[in-house]
């Protein structure tokens, strides 16, 4: 190929484009890791959050000599018993409803009694269930042991994951 003055041939611009091209493929692909990434923390994090939330609003019944109403939080919604404001909150309603919840946001299972995460991005997304990527939370009251010819008392609240899941397996990326 003949060179111009000053300018570059065909085949060094080919090469260029095809440099450049490369690199922003590499790029988008790590940018999509972080995206998934960071949703995978913001949801850890907000279960983190409701946790110590359930935990807070424990410590106020049993402050109050309110100890009978801990055992209540078992069967509750944690964003309607806490009266929280959750970003991407589609409320709460039946197994079936779960079909029309969008990816990305929160739904409680009326039916199991389980808080459920739909992750939005689910590349690096693995669970034994299979179906739609979720992950389900369920709100455990420990209880006393029980005293003779009595039973057993609400003691403490905790969130327990009721799903298992692994977000980015070691073997990956």
């Amino acid at each position: 190929m003949r060179r111009l003055a000053g300018g570059y041939s065909v085949l060094e611009f080919l090469v260029a484009v095809i440099l450049i091209g490369s690199m922003m493929l590499a790029f988008l692909d790590r940018v999509d890791f972080y995206r998934e990434s960071a949703e995978r923390t913001a949801m850890e994090q907000l279960a983190r959050e409701i946790g110590w939330a359930l935990r807070i609003r424990t410590a106020e019944l049993m402050l109050a000599n309110r100890n009978d109403e801990i055992g209540l939080l078992e069967d509750a919604n944690p964003v309607e018993a806490l009266d929280l404001r959750l970003g991407g909150y589609a409320g709460a309603g039946s197994a079936a409803g779960e079909a029309s919840v969008p990816p990305g946001s929160w739904y409680f299972d009326r039916d199991s009694r389980e808080l459920v995460y739909f992750p939005a991005l689910t590349s690096n997304f693995f669970a034994p269930a299979r179906g739609r990527a979720r992950v389900a939370w369920r709100v455990v009251v420990v209880r006393e042991a029980a005293q003779p010819g009595g039973r057993p008392r609400p003691q403490w609240v905790r969130l327990e994951l009721a799903t298992p899941y692994r977000w980015f397996d070691k073997n990956q990326k």
